[in-house]
């Protein structure tokens, strides 16, 4: 109990201002305590978003039994010119897999669902699947599904418009196989999650929203959260969500009604106190959070950092479970310190807010107070600019083109299907994106990062052993990308005409088109989208970007006797086209 012991004196007595935890502009306190130093720190972490011209975001702080602060930055909505404030009520995108997870978890502690069970035993419509997928491989993305997002694109819709469970499992439901087998590999699929929340309703025989509001959120007093499966509905203090384009904000719009691996509203204050259970659980007691947070494990033994519907990780070495959400503008995240009893809760309304990098931020500076609490008065304050320092973006170091030119070329990457060109510009070394090309700004001279998405984006580069460029790319906490050079073929040296034809898939239920264009070849896919380049990249292997997305094409056979080809984009590969006619 050490460590709630350091909390509880370190933080709770420097932290817990007169009449409870209070909006950063109403915070009342004496000028000449260490409190309202601390408070003074973390308001300068949030300085950026602090004005009415922005959205913004609400940072709340616990221990593992009270809540310590919150505060408010920015607006609610830019139009009506409302502010936020700790009651505003987030979508909270993927944070909502840590709820499935919970009641998952409650129903295996309970004895109603066993994790170890085949959920084709609960779902016959997914009898197709050849392979039995264990509940826990749902829970913990190893079960090999395809993301669902992935798959609708490329059935010709858009992605979110009007979608709901049912959609969704109509769609599921059409797969006839996997990525990988069941607990081979580690691949972050939404898909999962909209499974485990139809398991838990069948199960228990309540909705998933009921049934965490009778379970969870109610015993938590978390009565502001709710899944929300009807995106029409008034809820007071919901908050807009905007990203920044052409030097200015424009507004993201919900049309979409799928629940388990997003779907869920939430504010910071009730999130706190989830993280709060998830250190001193009143409900689910041990047995559960140890479900939650022990880390599953590959079927080589390979461990994973996720356990179920929870991250795991460390900040300056000190150990972390949370989660992260990203979608529509909203960046959310909710990050809980079990060897220090600390919950940080940061959620934003802007696509271009960091809330993995104010989250830390903020526990820094209370990881950093344990100790400040107990040196006298003058040294506990905290300067503005070391949080400053924080939470900007890495420093860029200046290199040469020289220097930046030994890491420009064609890359591949085996595991996402996926080429990628780097080159130099002006001086400049930039990765080439469907939606317009980023520049890559060092931070060593073979590390780069890719500012501007308000979630952490590195490019690690390095030479083989055959001197073959290498690049790994992380994105936040939640994928890593390996690719390695490779030398692209052209035009003239691919059999084009072979592989005219129309091709249909089975599992996604439409046919796509290959067709000569200019000397060329160009892919006329399902649905609203307007024909385009089909370009090699390797023999027998080709790509083309439709409305901004990657589609890898990977003819078998060879070009002269291509009898299909399996096609990879977005987090959903392996999906099998078999030519119609020539």
């Amino acid at each position: 109990m050490a460590a709630a012991v350091w909390f509880a004196r370190g933080c709770a007595a420097a932290l817990a201002l007169a009449g409870g935890p209070a909006s950063a502009a109403h915070a009342q306190a004496d000028p000449e305590t260490p409190a309202l130093a601390w408070r003074s720190a973390i308001d300068s972490i949030f300085e950026a978003w602090n004005g009415t011209a922005t959205p913004g975001c609400v940072c709340a702080v616990s221990s593992d039994t009270e809540l310590l602060f919150e505060g408010a930055y920015g607006m609610a909505n830019l139009e009506l010119g409302v502010p936020l404030d700790p009651n505003s009520v987030f979508y909270v995108a993927s944070v909502s897999k840590q709820f499935v997870a919970g009641s998952v978890a409650l129903l295996s502690v309970r004895g109603e669902l066993e994790l170890q069970a085949d959920a084709r035993a609960l779902m016959p419509e997914l009898g197709g699947i050849g392979r039995p997928i264990p509940v826990r491989a749902l829970a913990q993305h190893t079960s090999g599904l395809r993301d669902y997002f992935s798959l609708f694109r490329l059935a010709g819709r858009h992605e979110l418009d009007h979608l709901d469970n049912r959609r969704v499992l109509r769609m599921l439901a059409r797969q006839r196989s996997l990525e990988f087998a069941p607990g081979e590999r580690y691949a972050y699929s939404n898909s999962n999650y909209v499974l485990l929340a139809e398991l838990v309703e069948r199960a228990s025989g309540s909705p998933l929203g009921e049934f965490a509001e009778r379970e969870l959120f109610g015993p938590l007093g978390m009565h502001h959260t709710a899944f929300e499966d009807d995106h029409r509905r008034v809820v007071p203090g919901r908050v807009a969500s905007y990203g920044f384009e052409d030097g200015q904000y424009r507004r993201f719009l919900k049309e979409f009604d799928v629940v388990g691996d997003g779907g869920a509203l939430s504010t910071a204050r009730d999130l706190a106190a989830w993280g709060r259970n998830l250190l001193r659980p009143s409900v689910g007691g041990e047995a559960w959070v140890g479900l939650m947070t022990t880390p599953g494990t590959l079927a080589d033994g390979s461990p994973l950092d996720y356990g179920l519907g929870t991250r795991l990780g460390e900040v300056d070495g000190v150990a972390t479970i949370g989660h992260t959400g990203s979608l529509k503008g909203f960046r959310t995240r909710v990050v809980a310190f079990p060897e220090r009893a600390l919950v940080v809760v940061v959620l934003c309304n802007a696509a271009d807010a960091n809330a993995n990098r104010l989250s830390e931020a903020v526990a820094r500076r209370l990881l950093s107070a344990g100790e400040a609490a107990r040196r006298p008065q003058a040294e506990a304050h905290v300067g503005a600019e070391q949080a400053d320092e924080e939470t900007a973006e890495p420093a860029a170091l200046h290199l040469t083109e020289d220097q930046l030119a030994k890491w420009a070329g064609h890359y591949w990457s085996d595991s996402e299907a996926l080429a990628r060109d780097i080159y130099l510009r002006e001086g400049k070394l930039f990765y080439e994106r469907e939606d317009g090309d980023r520049e890559l700004v060092a931070e060593r001279p073979d590390r780069f990062s890719m500012p501007g998405f308000g979630i952490p984006i590195t490019f690690q580069f390095r030479r083989g052993e055959g001197g073959e460029r290498r690049l790994t790319i992380r994105v936040a906490d939640f994928q890593t990308i390996d690719f390695r050079e490779y030398a692209p073929v052209s035009m003239s040296d691919v059999d084009a005409a072979a592989l005219i034809g129309a091709y249909g898939s089975v599992e996604l239920g439409v046919s796509y088109e290959i067709r000569a264009s200019g000397g060329g070849l160009e892919l006329l896919v399902a649905g609203d989208h307007d024909p385009a380049p089909l370009r090699p990249v390797m023999r027998g292997l080709f790509l083309a970007t439709v409305d901004g997305s990657p589609y890898t094409l990977r003819f078998d056979g060879g070009e002269a006797e291509a009898t299909g080809f399996s096609l990879a984009s977005g987090l959903s590969h392996g999906l099998r086209f078999t030519r119609v006619r020539s």
